[in-house]
């Protein structure tokens, strides 16, 4: 059975790929590890104007604020990453 799964953005242009590896040696039962890799669109990756790079870099000198990229979950999907979390947590119990 895989760990892998996929949880798309309401935007359906973005979304999370989550994965957990857990260790099963006894020497390094804190080698468990959770995956949550950030995924979005073409568009979302394209390079951006010498301007708009200019503004987004004013705009973090100024606030102190990066701007990244954002996954909206429904209430379903917000439920569905939190079970995968637990299980995660309960297979790392183990």
């Amino acid at each position: 059975m895989g760990t892998e799964k996929f949880i798309t953005c309401e935007c359906h242009g973005h979304g999370l790929l989550l994965d957990y590896f857990i260790s099963e040696r006894e020497e390094t039962p804190n080698d468990n590890e959770l995956y949550i890799t950030p995924l979005g669109s073409e568009s979302y990756f394209e390079k951006r104007t010498f301007w708009d790079r200019v503004k987004l870099g004013w705009k973090a000198f100024r606030t102190g604020k990066v701007r990244g990229g954002e996954a909206v979950l429904s209430e379903e999907s917000a439920a569905n990453l939190v079970a995968y979390i637990n299980n995660f947590l309960i297979a790392a119990e183990r």
